[in-house]
């Protein structure tokens, strides 16, 4: 099933006053290469030259959070991703990404998807108002015993503490006291319910291409990072990557490993002997 649609653009059509074929294509994602190489087919671009800027809107996705993007690959993933999740992951994906200030890159948006774990979510829609009195009510059944008490005294004056926090309560503007909840808790109000996110950041769980699962790849570039750099293994993957660019029609921009500060040594002892 498609979690959503976005166009893509062939960008050297883009350009031309009056191209024969269509400039771009609506494409459902997550997708596989024979598709999409069809539909890149019918607007004349290989995968190397589109690019996507607009999205379908779409059911608890706000689309407008989506950035633009030359990575076909990461935009499966995040298709990938979305077709996964439970209806709850799905409200506190939407949530938090309702709630950030800034408009995410896309590894921003594809790491959210595996920190789901990392925020407090409670479902609903609320007003300020509403949820101030949701806040004033849990802590009225926090404190009950202790009201009960204050009601129940001998003393006089533990009554008269009683009955003046319940006029306190009455008049309360339940508004400000949700802002003044949700400040304590560092939490956000949005259309499907209120997140409290449970760190200042979230972890990097996803960095980029390399973390994308191969079967949801679409391009065929992204190299495996290697367990432990060696001459021979350094050897190899130049082979591999050469012989890739012989071979490979759909051409983008080759993601290359960091040599390992030990490839240096290694190859020194292999020249000794």
């Amino acid at each position: 099933e498609p979690e959503f649609k976005a166009y893509i653009t062939n960008i050297r059509r883009f350009f031309e006053e009056d191209p024969i074929t269509p400039v771009g294509v609506w494409h459902a994602f997550p997708t596989t290469r024979q598709a999409l190489d069809q539909a890149l087919a019918g607007i004349g671009a290989g995968y190397g030259s589109v690019f996507v800027e607009h999205y379908e809107p779409h059911a608890f996705l706000d689309v407008r959070r989506l950035p633009r993007t030359l990575d076909l690959d990461a935009l499966n993933e995040l298709g990938h991703r979305l077709a996964g999740m439970s209806e709850l992951e799905r409200d506190i994906f939407a949530a938090a990404l309702e709630s950030s200030k800034f408009r995410p890159t896309m590894t921003e948006i594809i790491n959210l998807t595996h920190c789901l774990d990392q925020f407090d979510f409670s479902p609903g829609h609320f007003s300020k108002q509403g949820f101030g009195g949701a806040m004033l009510e849990t802590h009225a059944s926090q404190h009950w015993e202790a009201r009960e008490r204050l009601r129940a005294s001998a003393d006089p004056d533990d009554r008269a503490l009683a009955d003046y926090v319940e006029r306190l309560e009455s008049g309360l503007d339940l508004a400000k006291f949700g802002e003044l909840a949700m400040a304590a808790d560092g939490g956000t109000l949005t259309s499907v319910g209120y997140l409290i996110p449970l760190s200042d950041s979230l972890p990097q769980r996803y960095t980029g291409p390399r973390d994308i699962p191969r079967e949801h790849r679409l391009s065929e570039n992204v190299k495996e990072p290697a367990a432990k750099p060696s001459l021979l293994g350094a050897v190899a993957s130049l082979q591999e990557t050469q012989s890739w660019r012989d071979t490979e029609e759909h051409a983008s921009p080759v993601l290359e490993a960091p040599a390992g500060p030990e490839l240096g040594a290694e190859a020194a002892a292999a020249g000794g002997t």
